[in-house]
């Protein structure tokens, strides 16, 4: 039989072995392979009737894995007290039992195997539990409804073996007097061809081939279900099949800790270039760096970020000297594919950096494209000192602070005072000021600028780079197209950039949002999943993406338990999250934990920077000053950009259960249907005065003229960020988007617009006819003549 190609994916996973195994097949070996055999068949048995699919793993162990957290805990419930029946009637000495863990997480499943972060949780967690009993993570805990009769025992934080970060964990039992909850009806399954030449039944067969390894039990896999591979397992499934590969942290042996940051940008750059090249799935920077500092054997961590290969090594610099060892290891096997140790000096780094990614395509037979080469030329630097000042720059980035990124960007602008040409550079500086525009006030403060001015520049370094742009440039510029709801072009942008560098974790999330939102529910998540592949451990915003695209094909129950999820998986609070899961707990009519999960929306909303000038105080002033428990439902919505109107007005009226303060006309309806066609805003705009206001208090006013050959004159609000109070400029119809060159920000090229209508005559008395979507958000308008 063929060998199965490997797949990835997001499951719960259950594992679960026999305690204390050798013990008794040192009683009486053909009784414990007897009883062991017989608690297996029906352990598969109620996997199976819970929906979940079971796995070989290794010796006297089992993993399973299920789409819902009930269902896992429902199948393990039921298990042990069926077992724990079956052991007091029976009188055999020997009696297995079982210790059941239960966490979430990534699978790869091929060869007839399973790996991955997810089963290495699971297995922890199992090691926590006792004999007949179930422990579970938290984060499974809070995917589980509440309605169900469950009971938990918190066992707090554990810290467990291969993880950065201490795990909540759980007992869980049945409550006393309730039933285990019942299997829940699945649709019929047609009759699929059993893989042995065995008549095997339907869905599982079940026969368990038991064989003597010194003293363990040894159990093969018996019962795996043929399945149909949906469209979105098919796609992720592509890039799998290829050789994969994770560049773990290159350790500093400079003895000297401020060379930290040398050994770092090594491991970056080597990320980045073989990130390009399209023959090799490569795990994303953010993930291989979670083991920094950490001792652990190869093949767990290769396990975890679900790679069959690693690089690592050691970098050593005294002044200008440096010796880099670096070694390629297989852990399928354990052996060295090869190793090699480069003497030289910094001038010598770029050689080195070459040499490693030319031996890595040889000794894994990579086919290089064309393409493949002329990425690798890339827009870096010859230039040491820029070079050096640039991984700089990037170890203080991600730090992820507002100091530090004041600091990455002295760093950054050093980098091109070396060399004015360094298109990473700009980019870099671009995602400094981009953090300023869109993260806290204190990110802006540190930088010394108003919030929006972060737009202005980040778009002026990104004019830098349009003659040679790289990934980041398209990852940014997509971005910023979504935040104008101009969806078309945010997915162009993305997909741009993963042409540049196929294995960008941030591409693949750019992608995922631009389509979610553009309403290609099925291509956004076939998008995020590959997110989560590439960059296994920081999966909290593409397992967000999927909760949106679920609440959008109203999935209500799917949603939350990935929004939930999402939650637990992320290295900060993010308001959109919150916001999200608010709507569909509104909707599911789950009242109180959606007005908790609002006001904590509402709190990380107003901690955002939304400034505006004011004319009156000669200062500047935030237009979210009101106490945070009544943000307003049109600034809510707005933050959403659907394109789907019935989508939109369901996601609003989850936010009003959840407890948004409703003004006149609910919200700006800027959905697809609402959006007019180029032509139309030629007609609308051209050889016409317009009036707006302010879109968050309405106190701010701007007016614009244009003639008839585009040629605007504006005066008032900056409605563009950078834009002062009086200004000219000249402007185009592209496509269905007006776009404009405003020469006292001449190093931006043009900065184009989507206008909607506002068809509720509600909404149209408070905020006006029109609106234009611009990088600080809505800017609503009447045409006065």
């Amino acid at each position: 039989m063929a060998e199965s190609q490997p797949s990835s994916k997001f499951a719960f996973i259950l594992h679960a072995d026999v305690v204390g195994s050798t013990a008794l097949v040192q009683q009486d070996e053909r009784i414990a392979h007897q009883r062991i055999q017989t608690a297996f068949r029906r352990f598969a048995e109620t996997i199976v009737a819970h929906g979940g699919i079971a796995h070989e793993l290794r010796g006297d162990a089992v993993v399973a894995e299920f789409e819902k957290a009930s269902d896992a805990v429902s199948a393990a419930l039921s298990f042990q007290k069926d077992n724990a029946r079956s052991n007091a009637e029976s009188s055999e000495p020997i009696r297995p039992e079982l210790r059941i863990g239960i966490g979430m997480g990534e699978v790869v499943i091929g060869d007839n195997t399973v790996t991955g972060a997810g089963v290495v949780l699971a297995q922890r967690l199992e090691q926590l539990s006792k004999p007949g009993g179930v422990v579970i993570q938290g984060a499974v805990q809070e995917a589980i409804p509440r309605r169900l009769p469950f009971e938990y025992t918190s066992l707090g934080e554990k810290e467990v073996k291969g993880f950065d970060t201490p795990v909540r964990a759980y007992t869980v039992d049945i409550a006393a007097g309730k039933p285990i909850p019942e299997p829940e009806a699945r649709p019929k399954v047609a009759e699929t061809k059993p893989r042995s030449k065995h008549g095997l039944k339907l869905i599982v067969s079940v026969g368990l081939l038991i064989a003597v390894v010194g003293a363990l039990v040894v159990w093969l896999k018996p019962w795996q279900v043929e399945q149909k591979t949906s469209l979105v397992e098919s796609q992720v499934l592509e890039r799998t099949k290829l050789p994969s590969l994770a560049v773990l942290p290159f350790n500093n042996f400079s003895g000297d800790q401020t060379q930290e940051y040398f050994a770092d940008g090594i491991t970056e750059d080597l990320t980045t270039d073989l990130s390009k090249l399209s023959g090799l799935f490569v795990i994303s920077r953010n993930s291989a760096f979670t083991f920094k500092g950490k001792t652990s054997r190869s093949k767990d961590v290769a396990d975890q970020l679900g790679v069959r290969y690693l690089l690592e090594g050691s970098v050593r610099r005294d002044a200008d000297r440096i010796r880099i060892n670096a070694q390629l290891i297989d852990t399928a096997t354990g052996g060295h594919i090869w190793a090699d140790r480069y003497d030289g000096t910094l001038t010598d780094v770029f050689d080195f950096q070459d040499q490693v990614v030319r031996q890595i395509v040889e000794a894994l037979s990579l086919k290089m494209l064309p393409e493949d080469s002329k990425r690798l030329v890339g827009s870096g630097t010859t230039s040491v000192e820029a070079h050096d000042a640039y991984l700089s720059g990037l170890a203080a980035y991600y730090r992820r602070s507002p100091e530090a990124n004041a600091e990455a960007r002295s760093h950054f602008e050093r980098a091109l005072q070396f060399d004015p040409d360094f298109f990473d550079a700009y980019t870099a500086l671009a995602k400094v000021y981009i953090r300023a525009a869109i993260l806290e006030q204190d990110y802006a403060d540190k930088l010394g600028i108003y919030w929006a001015d972060g737009y202005t520049r980040a778009r002026s370094f990104l004019a830098n780079v349009q003659a040679e742009p790289n990934a980041d440039y398209y990852v940014l510029r997509s971005w910023l197209n979504l935040n104008k709801h101009q969806h078309s072009n945010a997915i162009s942008d993305a997909r741009q950039a993963l042409s540049l560098r196929p294995n960008d974790a941030d591409a693949l999330e750019a992608l995922a949002a631009a389509l979610i939102f553009s309403g290609d529910y099925e291509q956004g998540i076939v998008s995020a999943e590959q997110a989560i592949r590439q960059n296994p451990t920081l999966m909290g915003y593409p397992l967000y993406l999927i909760g949106v695209a679920e609440f959008a094909r109203n999935n209500i129950e799917e949603s939350i338990r990935r929004i939930e999820q999402a939650k637990q998986n992320t290295l900060s609070k993010r308001a959109d999250f919150s916001g999200m899961l608010a709507s569909a707990l509104g909707q599911r009519g789950d009242l109180e934990p959606a007005r908790i999960a609002f006001d904590e929306y509402a709190r990380e909303y107003v901690n955002r920077p939304a400034r505006a000038w004011s004319a009156k105080t000669q200062s500047f002033v935030n237009p979210r000053f009101h106490a945070w428990r009544r943000i307003d439902l049109a600034w809510s919505v707005y933050a959403f950009p659907f394109s789907d109107n019935d989508v939109l007005d369901r996601f609003a009226t989850g936010l009003e259960l959840a407890g948004a303060t409703v003004g006149l006309g609910r919200y700006l309806p800027l959905s697809s249907s609402n959006r007019l066609n180029g032509p139309e805003v030629k007609t609308l705009l051209y050889d016409q005065t317009i009036e707006g206001q302010d879109f968050w208090l309405s106190q701010f006013d701007w007016q614009q003229t244009r003639s008839a050959t585009g040629f605007v004159e504006h005066t008032g609000f900056d409605i563009h960020p950078g834009l002062p109070a009086d200004a000219t400029g000249q402007g185009e119809i592209k496509d269905d988007t007006l776009c404009e060159t405003w020469p006292v920000i001449s190093r931006i090229a043009n900065l184009c617009v989507t206008v909607f209508r506002v068809p509720d005559a509600d909404a149209r008395a408070r905020w006006g006819e029109y609106v234009m979507v611009t990088d600080t958000g809505p800017h609503p308008f009447t045409v006065s003549r």
